[in-house]
């Protein structure tokens, strides 16, 4: 999956469950690869696609 579409589904999920919400530009620094998938840690939860 490329980081760009990674980064829209992660978006969706991430900003329903955090109380901080965040951009998509935001989303593309914070994501990293691990294998082959696109991981997000963030203040609750570590989110992975």
């Amino acid at each position: 999956m490329k980081k760009n579409d990674a980064a829209k589904k992660l978006l969706a999920i991430y900003n329903s469950y955090e109380c901080r919400k965040i951009k998509l530009a935001t989303m593309l620094k914070k994501m990293y690869r691990d294998g082959d998938l696109w991981r997000v840690y963030g203040f609750a939860h570590d989110y992975t696609i």
